[in-house]
């Protein structure tokens, strides 16, 4: 659950979804938080970003939760909340179906 009062997202779960973000920020535990949202069934499924910093990276990969980090064009300005998406791991490619 988005618990920033500042985030239009506030209160909303980021639980089976794909949660967009400019970047992050937070201390070691951040890490340790992401993995326990795997533990306790309530991850995203994945994680795109503009810059996820070591934490989130490392707190993905305990978690087993795919992330896109750095991405071509910044991905808040490029994905919006509702649109569908599909994460090519292998191809390391990201198709966004624009909600309409």
């Amino acid at each position: 659950i988005i618990t920033d009062s500042e985030n239009p997202l506030f209160g909303e779960s980021i639980a089976g979804k794909i949660f967009v973000f400019p970047e992050s920020k937070g201390s070691t535990v951040g890490s340790y938080v992401i993995y326990g949202l795997s533990v306790n069934n309530v991850a995203p499924l994945a994680l795109i970003a503009n810059k996820a910093e070591t934490i989130v990276v490392a707190g993905a990969i305990l978690a087993n939760i795919p992330l896109v980090d750095k991405a071509d064009q910044d991905v808040t300005l490029s994905i919006k909340t509702g649109d569908k998406l599909v994460i090519d791991t292998t191809e390391e490619i990201v198709k966004i179906k624009k909600v309409e």
